[in-house]
């Protein structure tokens, strides 16, 4: 299934430089991508679509160690492929074209930072799983790439207490445990 996806999504990419990568990997929305955001809104006035496209590089990196387990029947892989077909239909729309890659995200990842010769990558935190330490495999490669280089990470709160820099993932499950009882009849 995952190679299945791959062939749907995976086309080759392109070879303008940019300021950043921003690396999509599970967050696949545009309207309100942190990540995204922080590389699209400049703090000059030039905000047109050229602009835009030469700070940010859009990249989805189909790693089949990663979403083997996420695609893991034909209706996720199908569901998978679309939400990436959407992705990039609307970063088309605001001049950032997505480039989608397969294979393992510690080598692709570093491999579209040395193309683009980007000073960052700009991804959403990962709490758990494959997904975290895929993360950390792209973090410790660009750190041997070079210190210029700079891993930025975001994350947004799922619910208040939650702190980014504790593992709040089990602590979600047991609230989520808790309020199951609590609306119980």
């Amino acid at each position: 299934r995952v190679a299945r996806v791959a062939r749907v999504v995976c086309h080759a990419g392109h070879s303008e430089e940019a300021d950043a990568v921003v690396w999509f990997k599970a967050d696949l929305r545009v309207h309100d991508h942190p990540g995204l955001h922080s590389i699209t809104s400049p703090s000059s006035s030039d905000t047109s679509p050229s602009a835009i496209r030469s700070r940010a590089r859009a990249l989805f990196v189909m790693d089949p160690d990663v979403y083997a387990s996420v695609v893991d029947t034909r209706a996720a892989a199908e569901a998978l492929a679309s939400a990436v077909a959407s992705l990039g239909v609307a970063l088309g729309r605001l001049g950032v074209p997505l480039e989608v890659r397969c294979g393992r995200w510690a080598e692709v990842v570093p491999e579209v930072v040395r193309e683009s010769s980007a000073t960052r990558v700009v991804c959403e935190r990962e709490c758990s799983g494959a997904f975290a330490r895929g993360v950390a495999r792209v973090e410790a490669e660009l750190s041997a790439l070079s210190d210029v280089v700079e891993m930025e990470v975001w994350d947004c709160l799922l619910f208040d207490g939650y702190d980014a820099e504790v593992e709040a993932f089990p602590l979600w499950k047991r609230m989520r445990v808790q309020a199951r009882e609590a609306a119980r009849p």
